[in-house]
């Protein structure tokens, strides 16, 4: 098949003037016109395309000339097309630092937030909250069965200055103190009281969380939050 053949008039002169043929993008030079489509309404047009690798591929005309289609593919497996996508340290940090802070001198997490209200990201190909995330890359790991808490007691919050380490129970109590905890005795009322919640720590804590979840009609989750102590907090005795 010869570059032009079966193009039409209007087409073919069109693309002549622009000089297609030859013509690089990104990882992809256009060799040749390879054929078109009509569904009754649009036309769409096919080019032969070499990579840099050293492989042919037909591609659509619209994702050639708009940069849609970058290669053949071999490039979203290279170190540098990954590196363009995945987070580093370098990048989540300098998205900190141009966050303008609010009058409390919060910085609000500017990307996705989660259903909680604390922001996240991909990091590491798992989905984190940012809040942690920044904490570790500022601070270092932080240790099996320690949180991170606001402070200012805003969930968007990346700001180092308002974070601090503590259980989940002292997170809990947080939140209680701000009047932003929603009890678990509210929250399940209709399925959990404080006589089951007793006897699930006291006789229970060694079967299996899904197991239990059944049990109870609850989450398996719920469970998980209650035996460490999460939820349904033990009231302070009065001295």
């Amino acid at each position: 098949m010869t570059p032009n053949e079966d193009m039409p008039w209007r087409f073919q002169n069109s693309f002549d003037k622009e000089k297609l043929i030859g013509k690089k993008f990104h990882y992809l030079t256009v060799e040749a016109y390879s054929h078109r489509t009509h569904n009754g309404k649009v036309t769409t047009h096919y080019w032969n395309c070499l990579c840099v690798c050293g492989k042919r591929k037909v591609i659509q005309n619209s994702h050639v000339v708009h940069g849609g289609t970058k290669s053949c593919g071999c490039k979203r497996h290279s170190k540098e097309w990954n590196l363009h996508w995945i987070n580093t340290p370098e990048k989540i940090l300098k998205i900190v630092a141009s966050i303008k802070p609010t009058e409390s001198g919060c910085l609000e997490w500017p990307l996705t937030i989660n259903q909680n209200g604390y922001g996240k990201t991909t990091y590491e190909n798992k989905t984190v909250e940012t809040h942690r995330l920044v904490w570790r890359l500022t601070n270092g790991e932080i240790k099996k069965g320690l949180v991170v808490r606001h402070k200012c007691n805003n969930p968007k919050c990346v700001n180092t200055k308002h974070l601090e380490l503590g259980t989940p129970r002292d997170n809990a109590q947080d939140a209680v103190k701000a009047g932003t905890y929603r009890t678990a005795e509210k929250h399940h009322s209709s399925k959990l009281d404080w006589e089951k919640v007793r006897f699930i720590r006291k006789n229970e804590s060694n079967i299996g969380t899904s197991a239990l979840g059944r049990k109870y009609g609850v989450n398996h989750k719920t469970i998980e939050s209650i035996l460490k102590g999460r939820t349904w907090i033990e009231p302070t005795p009065k001295k």
